[in-house]
């Protein structure tokens, strides 16, 4: 071996073998380092976080039977009609010829977006959704809160549906609620 190779072997193993004892000791006590980390004591709400259950109005629940036959003869005559013109009718397309959802199921489902405080925020994403969904905003009082909603559904997998491509979408962790 000649004598270049022989002190560049010797060099690199110097090396080595300092860096095997040095920088475990800098990672093992770093500078400024402690391992619990400021901790914020959390405080639990005492308010709740709906004020009161969402209900549709007692004009929406409470349809004579005149009005159900009415109702009723619509969506049928609405639904013959387009059969006879040859339109095909496919849940889609019937939607708007439907009864109302307070007379179709017992129960209805909405899908809870985002909450925000202020008004502008919510009436933001209001019209980013108004397009593709029926979008509402209620606010709660007490705790001050604007709350967007969509729906309302008539089954609960057409709002687990919409509340997939919502989260999607906005990047939320939006809920499916049942209200009557």
């Amino acid at each position: 071996m000649d004598e270049v190779s022989k002190y560049r072997l010797m060099g690199a193993t110097i090396w080595l073998g300092l860096l095997v004892l040095i920088v475990p000791t800098w990672y093992s006590n770093p500078v400024n380092f402690s391992p619990v980390g400021h901790q914020q004591e959390v405080e639990q709400s005492t308010r709740p976080i709906v004020d009161q259950a969402y209900t549709l109005s007692p004009k929406d629940q409470n349809i004579e039977e005149p009005q159900l036959n009415k109702i009723v003869e619509s969506t049928i005559s609405a639904t013959t009609n387009a059969v006879d013109k040859g339109l095909q009718t496919t849940p889609n397309n019937t939607d708007s010829a439907q009864a109302p959802p307070s007379l179709s199921a017992k129960s209805q489902w909405i899908v809870r977006v985002s909450s925000y405080p202020s008004s502008v925020q919510a009436k933001a994403l209001e019209a980013e959704l108004k397009a593709n969904y029926k979008v509402a905003i209620k606010y709660f009082e007490k705790s001050k809160v604007y709350s967007v909603r969509t729906g309302p559904y008539d089954s609960k997998n057409k709002a687990e549906a919409d509340r997939i491509k919502l989260d999607k979408l906005l990047g939320t962790k939006s809920q499916v609620v049942e209200f009557r």
